[in-house]
């Protein structure tokens, strides 16, 4: 009976706290834990290990791919400075041409559209295209009057994410009291090429716009239209700054704009050199004026200034 009680208590003992000691420093045990302990600290410390790599091997790459040698290319290698771009941040060519075949597609529409309109017959809408110095095309369309004797000419130059077709309207009104009016998308909106709503330089613009003129028919007028009357009556487009005064020159600001401030419009009339200049600030109005819901009379304003003075 002794004997079969001790056995007992030996194997309640093993059973029991004692037992999950063993175990618990058991050498498979003790190889498993050491083999996830191992793991834990490879997939913490592996994203660092991978950019320490790739920081020390940049000056290498930088100078195998020759990257145009300049000073700051080798400074940046030196330092071993890499810039990292999400793939989805850079679009594929092929998805911007895409996407700028679909907005051309759009502003060549809207044209055949208002040309089929029974309530235009009296104004002619045409669109051309014309490639820049850079290689990119660009969308360009001018409203006629179709029944009146051309008096001149007004050279549209549309805002940041729009398009010289959103002026439609206004520059029918134009025709209405016998101006042609011409409109060039910028780069990247409209119907003209690049990255929806990206303008490198708003240089691009006004070059662009120059460039339209001269291959264009920009202020020529109409064929019957005499060559005199040409002369005398158009008004040749020009970069408004204060060195490069226009012969008139007209500024509207909303002064409850919030995206440009009204003091700007201010100051570029006080120091514009051009002898005929004025300025007109509508109160409580925002950015838009010829869309806001005074815009009858912001286009009344700009029809009576040009007919005082052709």
């Amino acid at each position: 009976m002794a004997n079969r009680a001790n056995d007992a208590a030996t194997v309640m003992l093993t059973s029991g706290a004692s037992g999950r000691i063993d175990a618990l420093f058991d050498l498979r045990v003790l190889r498993s834990l050491w083999r996830l302990i191992s793991a834990f600290f490879l997939i913490f410390l592996l994203p660092f290990h991978g950019r320490r790599r790739c920081m020390a091997m940049a000056p290498e790459l930088a100078e195998k791919c020759g990257g145009g040698g300049g000073k700051e290319d080798k400074a940046s290698a030196a330092t071993g400075k890499v810039v990292r771009i999400p793939a989805a941040m850079v679009p594929r060519k092929s998805a911007v041409d895409k996407e700028v075949a679909v907005r051309r597609a759009m502003a060549v529409r809207r044209v055949a559209e208002d040309n089929g309109d029974e309530e235009n017959k009296d104004v002619l809408r045409d669109y051309w295209l014309f490639v820049t110095s850079r290689g990119d095309t660009m969308f360009t369309q001018s409203w006629t009057p179709a029944k009146l004797q051309i008096r001149g000419v007004v050279v549209l130059l549309h805002g940041l994410n729009e398009h010289s077709g959103r002026y439609s309207d206004f520059a029918k009104k134009l025709n209405a009291n016998g101006f042609k009016v011409y409109g060039m998308d910028w780069i990247g909106h409209g119907g003209s090429d690049g990255l929806h709503a990206y303008v490198p330089s708003l240089d691009y613009a006004v070059n662009d716009m120059v460039r339209a003129k001269q291959i264009s028919h920009f202020g020529a007028g109409s064929r019957s239209e005499s060559a005199t009357t040409r002369r005398r009556h158009r008004i040749d487009f020009a970069a408004v700054g204060v060195h490069h005064p226009i012969q008139f020159f007209f500024v509207l600001h909303g002064t409850a704009d919030s995206i440009t401030d009204p003091e700007g419009s201010r100051k570029l009339h006080e120091e514009a050199c051009s002898a005929d200049k004025t300025i007109k600030l509508y109160q409580g109005l925002l950015h838009d004026l010829l869309f806001e819901p005074e815009k009858e009379e912001v286009t009344q304003s700009i029809i009576t200034w040009l007919n005082d003075r052709l």
